[in-house]
């Protein structure tokens, strides 16, 4: 369950993600899938941004999953969750991880896009 894919070692928790089966990434969590966050490629929630799953990232941040690694690379720098799901225009998964980031605090969730929106904007320069 947890060994990766030969070419990017991305595991079936990130494939679930992908796919946008919410169901099958819950179970996967239950049954003790580790969540890596080493590469942007491995991480889950990078997964669901991509695939512009909220219930996959939903049920990822409900386990407990990091939301503030941040990636420094050829195609990004400083990408954490927020601002690769404003990059990707998965505003409503962008929205939740702020939300949940914030603890309840609109401002500072507010505060937490817009930030996220800079980055994703230097991206893309």
């Amino acid at each position: 369950m947890n060994k990766g894919d030969s070419r990017e070692g991305r595991g079936a928790l990130c494939d679930a993600c992908l796919g946008g089966h919410a169901d099958i990434v819950a179970i996967l969590l239950s049954a003790g899938a580790r969540i890596d966050t080493s590469t942007s490629v491995r991480n889950p929630l990078f997964s669901s941004i991509v695939a512009n799953s909220l219930p996959s990232a939903v049920a990822l941040l409900d386990h407990g999953m990091d939301t503030k690694v941040s990636y420094d690379g050829p195609f990004m720098k400083n990408m954490d969750a927020v601002s690769f799901a404003m990059e990707r225009g998965s505003t409503e998964i962008a929205e939740e991880i702020s939300r949940r980031q914030a603890e309840g605090d609109p401002e500072l969730a507010q505060r937490i896009l817009e930030n996220a929106r800079a980055t994703a904007q230097i991206n893309n320069a």
